[in-house]
C-alpha cells in the first residue's frame, strides 16, 4: 500500500470531528491517492505509507493535540513531508517550523500553494519557494491571493476521500457541528477580534467573494451529495452583493436540504433579501451573526441606527416565517440583555441571543493580540478536563453545567452561585480559567478508582450524561480498609487514557470515580467529601484488576480487566453531543453513536 497523501485532523477540539472547509478543498485540488484519517483512527501503517503527511491547525485550542500528532508521525515515518496549514498554523508558522518537526507550514489562501507542493513532493522534485509556503531551513515566502476565479473553484464539499467524516457530517451535534462548511467569501472588511472563521488579517489584502454562478452550483452539488448541515460562510460583505447572491440562487433554485441550512452573515438583510432567501431554500434556515454594535471598524452613529433597524425588520420576519431562525452572538452579559431588549427577541421562539465568548477564547486576533506559542499550548492542554469533569463527577457536572457546551451561553456563567458540594473547592479555578481564556478548564484534575458498596441500583442519566453497560450514578460507602487508586493519566496522539491497577476486596461491588482537589490529590477527607454527594460508578466483582478509561472528548469508554487482560466489565459515558440523522439507519439507541 502506498498513499500518496494522508491527511490527518488531530485530536483536541472542542468538537474532535470537526474538519476544517479548507482542508477540503485543499486535498480536492490534487490528485493521487489521498486519504483523510481522524487521529484517534489513523493507523500507524497509513502513517508509514504515506509520502505526504497533511495536519490542520485551525482553532488554537487543538494545539497540544496537533503538537503530539506531528511528533508521532515523525517518529513513525521519518521520510515523509509533513505539511501543517489552518488558520493558527499561517500565524504560527516559523515558530511550528523551529519548535515541531514540519517541513512545511502553509499561511493565508492554501489551494493552489497545497496543490503545487503536494504534486512537487509526490514526484520526488524538490518545491522551491512557493507563494504562502513557509518552509524549514527557507526565508519568509511571498503573500499571494488567489484570483476570483480560482476561488469560485474550490471545492470544499467532497468527501469520498475521508470516510469518517463524510459519515458524520450526517450526524446532529449539540454544539460546534461538523457539518460542512462552504465559504461564500473569504476575508473580510472588517477588523473584528472575536471573529475567529473571518479573522481578516489571516488571507491578506482584499475579499474573494463566489460568484452568483459558482455559489448555486455549490448549492446544487451539496443538495446531489446529501450533504446536511451546511453552513454559508458570508461575513459583512456589501448589501449590493448579498443581493446578487440571492438573485443568482433564486434563478437557479429552489435547493431543498433535510437539515437546516445555515447562513453565517453580518449584512442585514433586506425585506426583499429574506423574500429572495425563502423563494431560492425550501428548507429551515438560520441566520447567524455578530451585533453590528461589536463590528470593528465601528459603523457611524447613523449607519450604526440603520443597522438596527434592519435587525429589528429581521426579527420581525423570524417571527411570521416558520422557516427562519436568527442566531445572536454577542460577547458581553451587557451586550446579551441590550440585545434582548433592543430586538424585542425575548417573544420570538424563532430568535436566540448568546453570550458567544468562547468566540474571545485566548488565540491570536485582529485586536493585535498574539500569545506566545508557549503560552498558548499550555492555556488550551487542560481542555480535555472540561469534558472529563462532566463525564466522570456529577457534582463538577452540575457545577460546570451553567457553560454549557460553551456556545450558546443564556447568561453570565460568573453569576451563577458557587457550588456547595465537593465541586466547591474546584470553583475559584474554574471561574480563574474562565476569566482568563474563556475556558471554564479544571488544570491539574486528576481521578482516583476507590472500592465501594453500592447503595441503590443507581441511574443512567445523570446531568445530562447518560451512561451504559456497568456505568451508573449513585450513592456509595467507602469499602473497609481500602485507599484510593490514584489514576495515572496519559496523553497521546489519540486522546487522553486514564489508568491504574486496583484491589476489589469482597464486600465490596464497584469502583467509585473521584476527582482530585486541584493540587491533584485525593486525600482521606477529599473522598469522604466525595463519597458524600453522587459518584459515577462501575459495577465489578471483588478481585484485582486494571481499571482503565480512555477519554475522547465528548464521551469515555471505562474497562476493568483481569490480571490476564480479559475484560470483566465496563461502560460508556458520554455527554449526549451527537444525534445521529433519522436516515442514519443502524446509528441509533440510547447512547450516541461510535464513529467507526
Amino acid at each position: 500500500m502506498a498513499l500518496d497523501l494522508l491527511y490527518i485532523h488531530p485530536s483536541g477540539h472542542l468538537n474532535d470531528l470537526v474538519v476544517p472547509a479548507g482542508v477540503l478543498s485543499c486535498v480536492n485540488g490534487v490528485a493521487g491517492e489521498r486519504r483523510g484519517r481522524y487521529a484517534f483512527e489513523v493507523e500507524d501503517a497509513e502513517i508509514r505509507a504515506a509520502r505526504v503527511v497533511a495536519m490542520d491547525l485551525h482553532w488554537a485550542v487543538a494545539l497540544p493535540g496537533f503538537a503530539r500528532l506531528a511528533r508521532h508521525v515523525h517518529a513513525v515515518n521519518p521520510r515523509a513531508a509533513i505539511v501543517a496549514g489552518g488558520i493558527t498554523a499561517g500565524h504560527y508558522a516559523r515558530d511550528l517550523l523551529e519548535s515541531l518537526p514540519l517541513d512545511f507550514v502553509l499561511e493565508g489562501d492554501s489551494e493552489v500553494a497545497f496543490a503545487s507542493l503536494v504534486g512537487a513532493l509526490v514526484d520526488g522534485r524538490a518545491p522551491g519557494p512557493i507563494p504562502n509556503v513557509h518552509a524549514r531551513g527557507m526565508p519568509a515566502p511571498t503573500r499571494c491571493r488567489m484570483t476570483a476565479a480560482e476561488f469560485d473553484r474550490t471545492d470544499c464539499l467532497t468527501a469520498d476521500w475521508f470516510p469518517t467524516f463524510q459519515h458524520v457530517t450526517n450526524w446532529d451535534a449539540a454544539a460546534f457541528g461538523q457539518g460542512r462548511t462552504l465559504p461564500v467569501s473569504r476575508g473580510c472588511a472588517m477588523r473584528c477580534p472575536v471573529c475567529y472563521g473571518s479573522y481578516a488579517s489571516t488571507f491578506g489584502p482584499g475579499v474573494l467573494v463566489r460568484s452568483p454562478e459558482g455559489l448555486a452550483g455549490n448549492l446544487a452539488r451539496a443538495v446531489g451529495l446529501g450533504v446536511r448541515n451546511l453552513r454559508l460562510v458570508l461575513g459583512k460583505i456589501p448589501a449590493r452583493t448579498l443581493t446578487a447572491l440571492l438573485d443568482g440562487l433564486v434563478a437557479a433554485g429552489p435547493f431543498a436540504f433535510d437539515s437546516t441550512l445555515g447562513f453565517y452573515l453580518c449584512t442585514p438583510p433586506s425585506d426583499d433579501d429574506l423574500d429572495r432567501l425563502e423563494t431560492a431554500i425550501r428548507s429551515p434556515i438560520a441566520l447567524s451573526m455578530i451585533p453590528p454594535e461589536e463590528h470593528v471598524p465601528s459603523p457611524g452613529p447613523d449607519t450604526l441606527e440603520a443597522e438596527r433597524e434592519q435587525w429589528r425588520s429581521v426579527v420581525r420576519r423570524v417571527s411570521r416565517s416558520p422557516r427562519l431562525h436568527l442566531d445572536v452572538w454577542a460577547t458581553s452579559t451587557v451586550e446579551v440583555e441590550r440585545l434582548r431588549r433592543d430586538l424585542a427577541a425575548e417573544s420570538v421562539p424563532g430568535a436566540t441571543i448568546s453570550l458567544g465568548s468562547v468566540w474571545n477564547v485566548t488565540r491570536p486576533n485582529d485586536a493585535g493580540e498574539r500569545p506566545s506559542l508557549g503560552a498558548l499550548e499550555a492555556a488550551m492542554d487542560p481542555v480535555w478536563t472540561f469534558y472529563a469533569a462532566r463525564l466522570l463527577s456529577p457534582p463538577l457536572a452540575a457545577a460546570l453545567s451553567p457553560f454549557r457546551f460553551l456556545d450558546e451561553i443564556p447568561a453570565d456563567p460568573e453569576g451563577s452561585a458557587a457550588p456547595a458540594d465537593s465541586a466547591a473547592t474546584w470553583w475559584p479555578t474554574i471561574l480563574g480559567c474562565w476569566r482568563r481564556h474563556f475556558l471554564p478548564l479544571l488544570p491539574g484534575l486528576r481521578f482516583a478508582a476507590v472500592p465501594v458498596r453500592r447503595r441503590s441500583p443507581g441511574v443512567r442519566h445523570r446531568h445530562a450524561t447518560r451512561l451504559g453497560g456497568d456505568l451508573r450514578a449513585g450513592q456509595a460507602e467507602r469499602a473497609a480498609g481500602t485507599d484510593p487508586v490514584l489514576l495515572q493519566t496519559s496523553v497521546d496522539h489519540r486522546g487522553v487514557t486514564l489508568s491504574g491497577s486496583c484491589v476489589v476486596p469482597d464486600g465490596a461491588d464497584a469502583l467509585a470515580f473521584v476527582p482530585s482537589g486541584p493540587d491533584g490529590s485525593v486525600d482521606p477527607a477529599r473522598v469522604s467529601a466525595v463519597l458524600a454527594d453522587e459518584v459515577i460508578l462501575l459495577a465489578c466483582a471483588p478481585g484485582a484488576g486494571t481499571l482503565a478509561v480512555s477519554l475522547r472528548i465528548q464521551d469515555a469508554t471505562v474497562a476493568w480487566l483481569g490480571l490476564d487482560g480479559t475484560r470483566k466489565s465496563g461502560g460508556r459515558a458520554d455527554l449526549g453531543y451527537f444525534r445521529p440523522a433519522s436516515r442514519d439507519a443502524g446509528s441509533r439507541g440510547p447512547a450516541a453513536p461510535r464513529v467507526p
